[in-house]
């Protein structure tokens, strides 16, 4: 148990912050960049409807991904 306790007090915050955010990040980022192209070319009607899970996931990934490269 002390060995993991060391690891943890010794580690570099702005590396643990940065694999914390990027599990979530890259993830949203890579689904961001598959679904933009798609999106953009599709009917009218359907971009409507999906807009609702497509632009939340193209805004999060634009607004958090130059945070966590500047990390």
């Amino acid at each position: 148990m002390s060995y993991y306790f060391y690891i943890i007090t010794c580690m570099n915050w702005n590396t643990v912050l940065k694999v914390a955010t990027g599990i979530v990040i890259v993830p949203i980022s890579i689904i961001a960049h598959k679904l933009w192209p798609w999106w953009t070319q599709t009917p009218m009607p359907i971009r409507i409807i999906s807009s609702i899970i497509v632009l939340p996931i193209v805004g999060i990934a634009a607004i958090v991904t130059p945070w966590w490269e500047g990390l």
